[in-house]
């Protein structure tokens, strides 16, 4: 025989035990008989006989204890879920950063490029602007120097000054 005790209030923090109690075997067989005890088996797969209020308490503390439990897995798993979106946030402010460093940095390099252009251009000017009564005596239009240049330099392997 056993009894379900759950101290008031019926809360998870309050204790709840199956308690084994003594009776002599004519009260067992009056009560088995009267209906007013039942077989039950726990959880555990021990098996006594009480009483069906009793058992219907130990059912209510378990559906407590398993809505608990729910609660308990969905607030780890929004918090689980949370710290995902904080990682893919911080994983995508990350590769915005590379993007945007990686763009400065073929920015620099275009404007290294047209700087170099633009100083090569400034170069020929001069040299043509140097060379402009050169050009006159040997019928040499300015705009034909580059390439003459190249084609010396590629045929000879030598700079020409």
């Amino acid at each position: 025989m056993a009894h379900y005790t759950w101290a008031a209030p019926h809360t998870l923090k309050t204790k709840a035990a199956w308690t084994h109690i003594s009776c002599s075997l004519v009260e067992a067989a009056r009560w088995i008989l009267q209906g007013r005890v039942h077989a039950h088996t726990g959880p555990d797969g021990t098996v006594w006989w009480t009483a069906a209020s009793y058992v219907h308490t130990a059912i209510a503390r378990a559906r407590l204890e398993a809505d608990a439990d729910a609660d308990a897995e969905a607030v780890q798993q929004a918090a689980a879920a949370e710290q995902r979106r904080r990682t893919a946030q911080q994983q995508a402010a990350a590769t915005e950063r590379a993007r945007l460093a990686a763009e400065q940095r073929r920015l620099a390099a275009e404007d290294r490029r047209l700087a170099a252009e633009e100083e090569a251009r400034g170069e020929l000017a001069a040299e043509q602007e140097r060379l402009t009564d050169f050009f006159e005596h040997a019928g040499i239009k300015a705009a034909r120097w580059p390439a003459f240049m190249q084609l010396v330099r590629s045929a000879s392997g030598k700079t020409v000054t």
